[in-house]
This record gives structure tokens, sequence and C-alpha cells, in this order.
């Protein structure tokens, strides 16, 4: 098929459509409101699409960042533990100069 029979086999399709809608004014109404029916279910689905994979990248965000405080709060206990054990109890003790502001003589 060559690109003159094509066009115009789509110009007398075209204009095969056009008589129809001008036979029948109804039918041009009808096939709007389908279409803009069609647009409003599919911008509808795409929108929940999206927002489905936007709560799934949301929700192991939380996750990954809730791991994350987990492992800090471990540390932080690792720490303390290790600290509380290192402490043996004897400590120096060192007198307070006279030049500080705390004790007066």
């Amino acid at each position: 098929m060559t690109a003159a029979s094509s066009a115009a086999l789509t110009l007398s399709m075209l204009s095969d459509i056009l008589e129809v809608f001008r036979e029948n004014p109804t039918t041009v109404l009808g096939w709007t409101l389908l279409g803009g029916l069609l647009l409003q279910v599919g911008l509808l689905v795409s929108g929940g699409v999206r927002r489905m994979r936007a709560d799934a990248k949301r929700g192991r965000l939380e996750v990954e960042r809730l791991s994350l405080e987990i492992r800090a709060a471990r540390l932080k206990v690792q720490a303390a533990e290790q600290a509380r054990i290192a402490w043996n109890g004897i400590r120096r003790r060192r007198s307070r100069s006279a030049a500080t502001p705390f004790h007066s003589t």
C-alpha cells in the first residue's frame, strides 16, 4: 500500500465518519461524552496507580528509617554498657583552686 492510497483511505474513512455525524448529531454528543468519560476513567486509574506506587515507596523509606533508628538505639545501648563496664569505681579526687568563682574562701 502506497502513501497516496493510505491517505485516500484515511480521507474516505474520515468523510464517512463526518457523514454519520451530520446525519445524527446526537451521535456526536454520545461519542463526545463517551470519550470524555473514558478519559476521566483513565486519569483516575493512572492517578490511583501513581498514588499506590508513592505509598509503597513511602512505606519502604519508613521501614528503612525505622531500622536505622533501631540500629542507632542499639549502638547507644552498647556504648552505655561499655562505659558502665569500663568504670572501675576509682577516681582521682581533684581539689578546686581558690580562683574558681564557685568556691570562695
